[in-house]
């Protein structure tokens, strides 16, 4: 199966970053605080195979410098997966009304697992197929 992703994703591998080099990585917002969750907003779905792993590169915005992306909640039905991803910051925190760039990769394989035909994150598709 990667085998036949992989041809696919030749052209999809020129990234300066790498798998491993996200900008960004998903945090749980602190117990001990208060928390606003807002929505992130996607630029790109890429599929890319390393090391015999798929992974997807997730590219975008954080709603301000001061949102952090949330820990993506992951569901798999039948050939589908589907994923859910917000941001969140502490409640009442000032900060600059400007867009903040992340790029994320989050890893497809998981052991044990069928690989997805189709990922969706929030409203966003990418066909493996």
């Amino acid at each position: 199966m990667l085998a036949g992703l992989l041809l696919f994703t030749l052209p999809l591998t020129a990234f300066a970053d790498r798998p491993g080099q996200s900008t960004h990585e998903p945090a749980p917002p602190p117990e001990s605080d208060r928390t606003e969750t807002s929505q992130i907003y996607i630029d790109e779905l890429s599929p890319i195979v390393r090391d015999g792993r798929l992974f997807l590169r997730i590219e975008g915005h954080l709603p301000t410098p001061c949102h952090h992306l949330g820990i993506p909640e992951r569901q798999l039905h039948r050939d589908t997966l589907s994923v859910s991803i917000n941001s969140w910051q502490k409640s009442g925190q000032m900060c600059a009304q400007v867009l903040e760039h992340f790029v994320y990769y989050m890893e497809i394989s998981e052991p044990g697992t069928p690989e997805p035909q189709v990922i969706r994150v929030n409203d966003h598709t990418v066909s493996l197929k």
